[in-house]
């Protein structure tokens, strides 16, 4: 099955003759309906709330919806000072929160607009805080979309918010005493395993219906992989709406609201730019990549900590790279490939693995597998021995 390509975040700044009600619009109705069609109700709650919200001042907005409410967040034409409310009228407010099943709507101006790039001049320990704030953020944004299982894509976009903000977590820790960071630590991982046991039964769905793959025993692999996704993906259901998950995030959204306008949080050090700090933190991430390359490439498992951690290089890229050199940022493009490679034979690692109890059953699927598994790690070892190379020309 192809995948939908879709931005993963709408652009915050204007496109050219485009006026700011229709902007806001078509980022509201992308930020709340993700992949589904909004209804006729919604789409015109939404069209209301763009017009009120121009009304109020607002050239951008952004939104994000919880089970305690929708929030959203505006950059103002004028100047206005970071927090405050922006006048909504209630018969306005009552009308959204009806269309979207919302128990509240509040809307607040914004110090800059969601997912905003990193700025290089200012203090890293609050860019950082940004970063976090805004992609935990979207992990909640994307709980409703889970719950319902209407499109793979949407625990696969929970997985990237999930890897971003553990990324912006990593970046703050580098910059400030990490011991009130660790509930936020706790609770991302346990998402993340969650999220990345149904995720992989996806992966391996989409394996399986490669062309290569095509054979006799792919239909029935296919549908052993839809039982063990079930009682996954009812294992994330459930701990998405549990008491204890809600009551943590509300902790948090708390917390990191408090570290964003008091700077609750004191840096260990003297005060760095984010382009220090960024470029800092690319650093430790690719030395982390040798020292895995270093490990043992004889087990699945050595392969695994490698990609993991060249994605960890990636995100760091992502999250910072408006602030990083050319030179650092220009690593993306130099590791994808290798990426790319260690991507398909951890899938195809992890199939095998599925598969080896039903050796007897699909015995033409699980040679299949073996055999792309093979073929891939084979192919991997000129690649690795490149980027090994590569790492320690760079670190010379």
């Amino acid at each position: 099955m192809a995948e939908r390509k879709r931005p993963l975040v709408p652009s915050t700044a204007p496109p050219a003759k485009v006026s700011a009600v229709s902007l806001i619009e078509s980022t509201l109705l992308r930020r709340l309906c993700g992949h589904g069609a909004p209804s006729a109700d919604q789409a015109l709650a939404v069209v209301s709330l763009a017009r009120g919200l121009v009304r109020a001042g607002a050239s951008t907005a952004d939104a994000t919806q919880t089970p305690h409410g929708l929030y959203v967040s505006i950059t103002p034409k004028a100047d206005a000072s970071h927090g405050e409310e922006v006048p909504l009228s209630a018969a306005l407010v009552a009308r959204v929160c009806s269309a979207f099943s919302a128990a509240e709507l509040s809307a607040r101006v914004s110090e800059r607009p969601v997912f905003a790039p990193v700025i290089a001049t200012h203090d890293a320990v609050s860019e950082a805080l940004w970063c976090l704030r805004d992609w935990f953020a979207r992990v909640r944004s994307l709980e409703s979309e889970c719950v319902r299982d209407q499109d793979v894509e949407g625990v696969h976009e929970l997985r990237i918010a999930i890897r971003r903000a553990r990324t912006a977590l990593r970046w703050l820790e580098s910059l400030v005493d990490s011991s009130e960071l660790q509930e936020i630590h706790t609770h991302l991982r346990q998402l993340a395993s969650l999220s990345g046991a149904v995720r992989d039964m996806d992966v391996l769905s989409t394996l399986l219906s490669k062309k290569s793959l095509a054979i006799a025993g792919s239909v029935d692999g296919l549908t052993r992989l839809r039982r063990a996704r079930r009682p996954r993906m009812l294992a994330l259901r459930k701990h998405l709406k549990s008491v204890p998950y809600l009551r943590a995030c509300a902790g948090i959204e708390r917390q990191l609201e408090a570290m964003v306008a008091q700077h609750a949080l004191e840096p260990l050090g003297a005060k760095r730019s984010a382009k220090r700090a960024a470029g800092a933190l690319f650093d430790r991430e690719l030395r982390r990549v040798r020292k895995r390359l270093e490990g043992d490439l004889t087990v699945d498992e050595g392969y695994h900590a490698v990609r993991r951690q060249l994605r960890r290089v990636r995100d760091a890229i992502d999250l910072t790279g408006s602030a990083l050199d050319k030179p650092r940022a220009r690593w993306r493009a130099r590791l994808h490939p290798v990426q790319s490679l260690l991507g398909a034979f951890n899938d195809a690692a992890v199939a095998c693995t599925f598969f080896e109890q039903e050796a007897d059953a699909l015995p033409k699927l699980c040679r299949a597998l073996a055999k792309r598994r093979v073929g891939l790690k084979s192919e991997l070892a000129t690649p690795l021995a490149v980027l090994a190379a590569m790492l320690m020309t760079a670190s010379d």
